[in-house]
């Protein structure tokens, strides 16, 4: 099967909705990118407190992401599963 190619049918330019480049949003954001990354992080790891505010929870939720689940992990003891939490938090 071949996949087709769809090219734009307008080949007029269109004219910009601010005239000046520094106007532009993103290039405001590019001027204080270090500060704009940080302000993200430090509101997803907020929301990710608001969503898991216990250590278990939010282990529980690294598992799931990290680690597939699978029936023999199901059966795994409470000893082996303290050890991989320590591995996925990095504690040892």
């Amino acid at each position: 099967m071949e996949i087709e190619e769809k090219k734009n049918k307008n080949t007029g330019q269109y004219k910009p909705i601010l005239d000046g480049i520094p106007d532009w949003p993103v290039y405001q954001l590019s001027k204080s990118r270090k500060e704009f990354v940080e302000e993200v992080a430090q509101k997803a790891i907020q929301r990710i407190h608001e969503l898991r505010p216990n250590r278990k929870q939010l282990i529980d939720e690294l598992e799931a992401t990290v680690l597939p689940r699978t029936e023999s992990h199901e059966a795994q003891s409470l000893a082996c599963r303290s050890e991989r939490r320590r591995k996925v938090l990095g504690l040892y």
